[in-house]
């Protein structure tokens, strides 16, 4: 009929969907960047797809960064020897001390931290301990491992075994005191990741590290800041050889 609008007829059928495609043609497409690509070589990627990097929950990417390694390299700890250590409170709050008519008083905590590093030889019986320093926001320390622990449950601890039980069991103690007593809280944990050890050479050494923790106090009172903070950490005297 003339003047009579027609209306174009719609294609019958289901929707239109987005095409799906095929794994290994992502695969494909990923590897080459193209749009197509009907002939590869998927025998090659047989390795690639059964190999460990490929498998569920591993890291894709660049490795993370490794720390640095405080440790000497290829030296056995389990060494009866006399060393120095240093551990530090996370993100070097002041915990363990504070300061009261310029002079460095303990905190109940860095009392129960004291405590802990005392009782050190009744737990591991090789270990004996020399001088001693509660500092706060860090600990100094010096003590020796000997040839046999006799009644440890092994027959030789190691430094990094020893450091290990000495953070874990002040870490509950500090947990329990914040409970029972109101103690700060801790953002992530009590002592920072690691430590910082000194093979103490021969008795000369030995002499100087005990004049440097006698010293520390009175040496972070030097350095205290108007917001009554050391201006740097105190660092143990270095040997020239």
């Amino acid at each position: 009929m003339a003047g009579r609008r027609t209306h174009a007829k719609r294609p019958q059928g289901p929707p239109l969907r987005p095409p799906r495609v095929h794994w290994r043609t992502a695969l494909t497409r990923e590897f080459h960047g193209a749009r197509r690509c009907r002939a590869f070589p998927w025998q090659m990627l047989i390795p690639l797809l059964q190999s460990p990097e490929m498998s569920p929950g591993r890291r894709i990417g660049p490795p993370p960064p490794r720390r640095r390694a405080t440790r000497l390299s290829g030296f056995d700890y389990r060494s009866p020897l006399t060393y120095f250590v240093t551990v530090c409170v996370e993100e070097r709050r002041s915990l363990l001390a504070e300061t009261i008519d310029r002079k460095l008083i303990p905190t109940p905590a860095g009392e129960m931290v004291d405590h802990q590093w005392r009782r050190l030889p009744r737990r591991f019986s090789c270990v004996s301990l020399d001088e001693f320093i509660v500092m706060p926001d860090h600990v100094h320390g010096i003590l020796r491992i000997a040839f046999s622990c006799g009644s440890c449950l092994h027959s030789v601890i190691s430094l990094p075994t020893l450091i290990g039980a000495f953070k874990s069991i002040t870490t509950v103690a500090y947990t329990r005191g914040i409970r029972l007593q109101g103690w700060p809280r801790l953002s992530r944990r009590l002592w920072q990741r690691g430590y910082f050890d000194r093979v103490v050479r021969d008795e000369e050494e030995l002499m100087m590290l005990r004049t440097y923790i006698r010293e520390n106090p009175a040496r972070w009172l030097a350095r205290l800041t108007p917001s009554g903070r050391a201006s740097c950490p105190p660092r143990p005297p270095r040997r020239t050889f």
